[in-house]
């Protein structure tokens, strides 16, 4: 059996300690980075989703994927979340926003739009830029 001193004991509790407190908020920022994350994807279904309105066929899953980029193995558990928060509806394969999720939608639109109008006359973006800058803005 080892015998290990009081003071090692209360050095490495010590250690532990401080190690605990200082993680914190480390763990409180990947925290928000995750929702942040996950809020920007949940606008960016939502604006795919309106963008379809008014066409004759509603997109599908696979369409708002690859839209997007993103694989369906990360968009399945959003669409149900978003189905479960009354956001969009499913029906047939096929996706359609509710009035909550359609009012969400046109909000991100207006403010895409608004971060573009900035964007050209007060801060004096060249037109090329314009989009993709609004585009990272717009989640804000």
């Amino acid at each position: 059996m080892v015998n290990v001193p009081p003071a090692m004991l209360f050095l490495l509790g010590a250690v532990c300690l401080l190690a605990a407190l200082l993680a914190r908020p480390a763990f409180r920022f990947v925290r928000r980075w995750r929702n942040a994350r996950q809020r920007m994807l949940v606008e960016d279904i939502l604006k795919r989703i309106l963008s379809h309105s008014g066409r004759a066929a509603l997109p599908t899953p696979e369409t708002i994927g690859g839209a997007l980029g993103i694989s369906q193995k990360r968009l399945w558990p959003t669409i149900v979340e978003m189905e479960r928060r009354g956001l969009l509806t499913s029906r047939e394969g096929r996706l359609d926003l509710t009035p909550e999720g359609r009012t969400w939608a046109l909000q991100i639109v207006r403010a895409h739009r608004l971060w573009e109008t900035w964007l050209a006359t007060e801060a004096g973006v060249a037109l090329p830029h314009l989009h993709e800058i609004a585009e990272s803005k717009e989640h804000s």
